[in-house]
């Protein structure tokens, strides 16, 4: 039995977090990344959803995270 890889990318909207997200896209692997923003990632990255799991969340919104 093989394991998928799953990264977890917080503040993945813009900048350094977009990019991981991108690149990890990019060589395969899964993503669950997090924004306050969420249409603006989901407008930023077009994965397939067995891929790629946006979510919304807000660090400075306890009952966000």
């Amino acid at each position: 039995m093989t394991t998928k890889k799953i990264w977890f990318v917080t503040g993945a909207s813009k900048g350094l977090g977009l990019t991981l997200v991108r690149q990890l896209l990019a060589a395969g692997y899964a993503v669950a990344a997090t924004s306050r923003q969420l249409a603006e990632l989901t407008q930023a990255v077009s994965a397939a959803p067995d891929q790629f799991l946006p979510l919304h969340m807000d660090l400075s919104n306890e009952a966000s995270v």
